[in-house]
């Protein structure tokens, strides 16, 4: 220390590693001047360190989430959208020869190749039955089962587009805003506090999305299974009878509610009696009773959304009756949808009657009956009239 001229009116001034500080004399007047040299080094370096570490912390976040991001963009997003809007053409042109090219060894590539699969195989069976109807006079049959097959493409294009809409709620524009603001460098340390905190929270809904996805895309696997099934079924019914299967009832019932597609099953709810699991098994074709009880779920369904109905609930119940010395199964299915005028209740079952508009063509209960009539059943329905729902009752030979 020592006495030099004050370089401040002030009584103390930090310049650099050095400080000053004055002292009064008597008088109150400046006398004493003291300067003390403070080394800065190791301040400077820990300063210099935790810059170094915050800096290296968010340039990894950042390529972290940029990486998750392209990666789940390029391996989930894009490929499921280029899936749906391949199936949505189909759906919509009806072009069977058109083909999806996905070089993938993983779920996505299994289902799209399975997809062409079944879509080779569907153009196949439709040129088949086509030629055959006009031949033995089956229009009825082949009709049938393209309607069948129709509902499960139906059910698979209406998952499909429900994971499409889930991708396209997420913000990849703002997500990629926030990780280039971040990457740039963010002065304001709580702004850019928020902007990880969004970052990280959005990678983790897209993890979550993607994670759920799995168990969807396995349910689309079991959907055009279902599908592979009936056409390999109508290619069986071509020359010998269906085979008979021994089924549970109750499995047969929850097997046809699960065929529903996501959108139909919104508002709808099954309540399925305990009858159903007590009648016990049956000897039957099991794929074509699948698609009658399919169809009729359907038919219930889509009452509901004709009427906005919310809260469409449909109930299954099921006994099992004497006939002629042989049991027969006697299912009830009753919804509490729109309802059936009573001077239609005989006519559902014709042949190119409907309800639903010029895009259906009538033919799902018209098949049904036709089938049940051929299994030696019958299927008939009951409603009170126009918005008071109905009931459909489905009796087939329990053996």
């Amino acid at each position: 220390s020592k006495m030099q001229s004050a370089p401040a009116a002030s009584s103390s001034l930090c310049v650099g590693s050095k400080i000053y500080k004055t002292f009064p004399d008597i008088s109150g007047s400046p006398g004493l001047l003291l300067r003390a040299d403070i080394p800065t080094d190791i301040s400077r370096r820990g300063k210099a360190a935790l810059g170094f570490a915050l800096i290296s912390i968010l340039v990894a976040g950042v390529a972290v989430a940029t990486a998750l991001l392209v990666l789940s963009n390029a391996a989930i997003v894009k490929p499921i959208r280029e899936l749906t809007e391949h199936a949505m053409r189909i759906g919509k042109s009806d072009d069977l020869k058109s083909l999806l090219q996905f070089n993938r060894n993983d779920e996505i590539g299994t289902l799209a190749s399975e997809f062409n699969d079944m879509v080779s195989k569907l153009s196949a069976a439709r040129n088949q039955l086509i030629e055959e109807s006009y031949r033995s006079g089956k229009a009825d049959m082949a009709a049938g089962v393209m309607h069948n097959v129709r509902n499960g493409l139906n059910s698979v294009l209406g998952s499909f587009s429900m994971i499409r809409a889930e991708f396209r709620e997420i913000p990849v524009d703002r997500i990629d805003q926030a990780l280039r603001e971040l990457k740039n460098g963010v002065s304001d340390e709580k702004r850019a506090e928020n902007l990880r905190q969004y970052s990280s929270l959005h990678v983790e809904k897209i993890l979550a999305l993607v994670e759920s996805s799995g168990g969807r895309m396995d349910e689309l696997f079991r959907r055009v299974e279902h599908i592979e099934l009936i056409l390999r079924e109508q290619e069986g019914q071509s020359n010998v009878a269906p085979p008979k299967e021994q089924t549970e009832l109750i499995d047969l019932v929850e097997s046809a509610r699960d065929l529903l597609s996501e959108n139909q099953r919104i508002n709808v709810s099954f309540e399925i009696d305990a009858s159903v699991a007590g009648t016990g098994s049956l000897k039957i074709s099991r794929v074509i009773l699948l698609q009658v009880l399919s169809n009729i779920f359907i038919n219930s369904a889509d009452s509901f959304s004709q009427n906005a109905t919310e809260g469409g609930r449909i109930t299954i119940s099921s006994a099992v009756e004497q006939d002629q010395n042989a049991e027969r199964i006697h299912m009830q299915i009753c919804d509490n949808g729109v309802g059936i005028a009573s001077e239609n209740l005989i006519r559902i079952f014709e042949r190119g009657y409907t309800t639903k508009g010029s895009d259906h063509a009538g033919i799902g209960l018209h098949w049904c009956a036709n089938t049940i009539i051929a299994m030696n059943g019958r299927l008939y329905a009951e409603s009170d009239g126009i918005g008071a729902g109905a009931c459909f009752h489905l009796i087939i030979p329990k053996e």
